[in-house]
């Protein structure tokens, strides 16, 4: 039933996107306006060379690791706020971009920022990726490539592109909000405690999306396929989240191998499902969904190196991220 639902939709997109192009073209206009060209336009804003430079700078040397409260996360930190001040994301609050708090003696922090609506809106959507990781344990460096600057190197991207969306004066209807969280490998304590100095309460928050390991083709859905996706949440979703998915998909030629129900098993689902960020916004009953490329035999390990992305396989990932979040906002 949903893929002849989908059918329908995507049939009518096509319909109205090719009604509006014959328009345009008899009436003179610039192809430009078309919502899908816009779109397209913003996408590639985004690139697979940003991609790398961020995820090679998270872990560099200097970022050791990236453990939270330690020097290497703090200079993660600093690149991270640097990018936001770059591609003009605005902090959240007067007091700059950090969410300070404390976890077992250790001094954290969130960095947040946001895009803010064209006119004045209370209404919010949260994209998250955690950005510490392991550190250094017993002298050994976990660099955390996949997991998870990986990530972090897609939310950046995405900033980036909406940034650039509203910069250019178009219409953008709601507060988009990019976080990345602290202190994930202490019980998710940076997603746990982003509510609780924000002015932003549950109920003002129309989704969350979650990004956590998602640069690697080591745990594909069908053996061979790289370009694969594991888009989990969408049973806490109403269906419109399933086909704005397949839609971003399909619409956009983007054609990744998607699964919804992690590799068919319904316990590892539930499972994988509360060790991610937004398991602490479900709790709120704000609808979430995680997009990874799953646990590999590199996940934890200090072998899960900047040599080990797949690019080509990220890239596609960022583009229907990208898409589903454009085509669910505008």
């Amino acid at each position: 039933m949903k893929s002849f639902s989908l059918y329908i939709l995507l049939f009518f997109t096509a319909m109205v996107y090719s009604s509006t192009a014959a328009c345009e073209t008899i009436a003179g206009g610039k192809s430009e306006t078309i919502a899908v060209t816009k779109a397209s336009a913003y996408e590639a804003v985004m690139s697979r060379i940003a991609l790398k430079e961020h995820i090679k700078t998270l872990t560099d040397s200097l970022s050791q690791g990236r453990g939270a409260g330690t020097p290497g996360g703090l200079h993660a930190r600093e690149y991270i706020v640097d990018r936001y001040k770059e591609y003009g994301v605005e902090p959240l609050g007067v007091g700059g971009y950090l969410q300070n708090f404390k976890e077992k003696g250790l001094n954290c922090s969130n960095i947040v920022g946001m895009v803010s609506s064209t006119v004045r809106s209370d209404r919010y959507v949260v994209i998250g990726s955690h950005y510490d990781h392991l550190g250094i344990i017993k002298g050994i460096v976990y660099p955390g490539a996949d997991d998870n600057a990986s990530g972090v190197a897609v939310l950046l991207e995405l900033a980036k592109a909406f940034a650039r969306y509203k910069q250019d004066g178009n219409v953008l209807p709601v507060n988009l909000v990019f976080v990345a969280f602290d202190a994930h490998e202490q019980s998710m304590a940076g997603s746990r405690n982003f509510f609780s100095s924000t002015r932003i309460k549950p109920y003002t928050v129309d989704f969350m999306v979650n990004i956590d390991q998602i640069g690697s083709v080591l745990a594909p859905v069908h053996r061979g396929v790289n370009n694969y996706l594991l888009v989990l949440g969408q049973d806490k979703f109403q269906d419109w989240i399933w086909e704005k998915v397949e839609l971003s998909n399909r619409l956009h030629g983007i054609d990744l191998d998607i699964d919804y129900s992690f590799y068919g098993s319904t316990q590892f689902y539930k499972l994988f499902y509360r060790l991610s960020e937004q398991v602490s916004f479900t709790e709120r009953a704000v609808p979430s969904v995680l997009f990874t490329s799953g646990v590999t035999n590199l996940t934890n390990k200090p072998s899960d190196t900047e040599a080990n992305i797949n690019y080509e396989a990220l890239r596609k990932r960022l583009s229907l991220i990208f898409y589903f979040i454009y085509n669910q906002i505008l």
